[in-house]
């Protein structure tokens, strides 16, 4: 049950994170989330600064989803209870 919680927390954090829909809305005027930071700049700033800003929103996705994966490999118990006897 808990690698089904934390699959579900990994998804759940990034398919949020991307959301620029629901962020466009939500967001209070003259506040501005990394996600509508890209998307603003890609009209108006060099694709250097859109590429920096592109990597680290990829790299804040990756760690919650690579920590989750190697969490997964570290446990054990879990790996023996799936095995076809």
């Amino acid at each position: 049950m808990a690698i089904g919680l934390g699959a579900a927390i990994v998804v759940a954090f990034i398919l949020a994170f991307g959301e620029i829909g629901a962020t466009v809305l939500v967001t209070p005027p003259g506040s501005s989330t990394l996600p509508i930071h890209i998307y603003t700049m890609i009209a108006n700033a060099p694709s250097s600064h859109v590429a920096a800003l592109a990597l680290m929103q990829t790299t804040i996705i990756l760690v919650p989803l690579l920590a989750f994966v190697f969490l997964l490999k570290e446990n054990p118990l879990q790996n023996r209870r799936h095995r076809v006897r």
